[in-house]
């Protein structure tokens, strides 16, 4: 119901394939990017990483069924956890709630690229037999997320989502 519910708030990045459910039992690899930028500023960062460890206690990731990175943003990108490297949502969240702000200009198209050739690798423990899905929280500009669109085809992940919040 969470993450169905949440999910409302998100703009579903058009891709071939099928949707993962909240009820799926079917493994799947999910990458949660937050935008640490300028625009969003630190107060807004500090509630953004609580809701995304919030999110991380609803996934199945102690049984190994779900893998979950976390990756930052701006200007700059910075993987925070790859997939193999914690194996419990209480390590996870350690991980998420130490990590701080730094600041910058917004670039959604460099993340998602980012995403791709810095995450989404097996050597960082991505099953490449299980369904990526990428979960990306920002403040930028629609016409950030246009740009997104046109590229998403081009880098293949399995399903996008663009989550909008206005700090």
């Amino acid at each position: 119901m969470f993450i169905s519910s949440f999910f409302r708030y998100c703009i579903p990045i058009d891709v071939q394939c099928a949707t993962v459910t909240e009820t799926s039992t079917c493994p799947f690899d999910v990458v949660l990017v937050m935008d640490r930028s300028d625009s969003v500023g630190s107060d807004n960062f500090a509630i953004l990483k609580s809701f995304v460890s919030r999110l991380v206690s609803r996934l199945d990731i102690d049984s190994g069924k779900t893998r979950v990175a976390v990756a930052a943003f701006a200007r700059n990108f910075k993987v925070i956890s790859h997939f193999d490297e914690h194996t419990t949502v209480d390590s996870l969240q350690d991980e998420i709630n130490s990590y701080n702000f730094r600041g910058g200009t917004t670039d959604i198209d460099k993340a998602l690229r980012r995403v791709r050739k810095k995450v989404m690798l097996e050597t960082e423990g991505d099953r490449s037999n299980i369904r990526n899905v990428v979960v990306m929280f920002t403040a930028g500009k629609d016409n950030d997320i246009a740009v997104v669109e046109v590229r998403v085809n081009v880098i293949p992940i399995d399903e996008v989502y663009i989550c909008r919040y206005m700090p």
